[in-house]
């Protein structure tokens, strides 16, 4: 008498759902393939942890890939699992942002935020579009749109000072049209540290001086080099 093999059932799938939903986790950094993770999610269930869809997974893999036209139906087919999480608008954020059209990765990622702050990704992706067009007072809106349990959540808070640092540091002259070279006699002194910004805003920081005396360049710490 010959045995078929018997299929996995329902109990199966989402054991080796859950699985690899704990191996995409952990792969914070995502260095795993989009061939790889295909292979270990299993068609069903289609709905994994925080009733998000499985296809999302999917979508964000193709997407660090390259492939925008797969990731499209893939964030179609999330759309239609689950459209009440938003996370068919975080998905086409990171698509059009990984395009360079910013945009449209500023329309997405803003309803994704605004209609569902409690997901950090919808708040790290939001705040990432505004420091590519380096806006900042949105980005101060966004925080204090959060409530206070947020705004005091490392993952947030940390997110938001990195954030308005980077826009902040896009806008320091990097160049000025009267630079010229200095000889030692012009450097003797006292100098404090000061920051030139492109719409005219300089921020001197008296608490950090550099020091030029004989030979030597004193730092703030108080080491000497010559």
């Amino acid at each position: 008498m010959n045995l078929a093999p018997s299929s996995p059932s329902g109990d199966g799938f989402t054991f080796n759902s859950l699985v690899a939903q704990r191996v995409i986790a952990e792969d914070s950094n995502e260095l795993l393939s989009y061939k790889y993770i295909d292979s270990i999610l299993p068609f069903f269930p289609n709905l994994g942890l925080s009733s998000t869809p499985i296809d999302m997974h999917r979508a964000i893999y193709s997407i660090k890939e390259g492939d925008y036209e797969l990731a499209k139906d893939l964030i179609k087919s999330s759309n239609k699992i689950n459209p009440y999480t938003f996370v068919g608008e975080y998905l086409y954020a990171r698509l059009y942002l990984a395009e360079g059209k910013l945009d449209s990765a500023l329309y997405y990622s803003f309803r994704s935020f605004y209609k569902w702050p409690k997901n950090p990704q919808h708040y790290k992706t939001y705040n990432e579009v505004l420091v590519k067009i380096k806006d900042s007072s949105a980005l101060n809106a966004a925080y204090k749109y959060l409530d206070s349990s947020r705004q005091s959540n490392p993952i947030y808070k940390n997110d938001y000072v990195k954030s308005y640092n980077e826009i902040k540091i896009q806008y320091l002259l990097n160049d000025f049209e009267d630079k010229a070279s200095v000889t030692l006699n012009e450097l003797r002194g006292s100098w404090i540290r000061s920051y030139f910004f492109e719409n005219g805003e300089v921020v001197s920081d008296s608490s950090l001086t550099y020091d030029f005396k004989d030979n030597f360049f004193i730092n703030p710490s108080g080491n000497k080099f010559n």
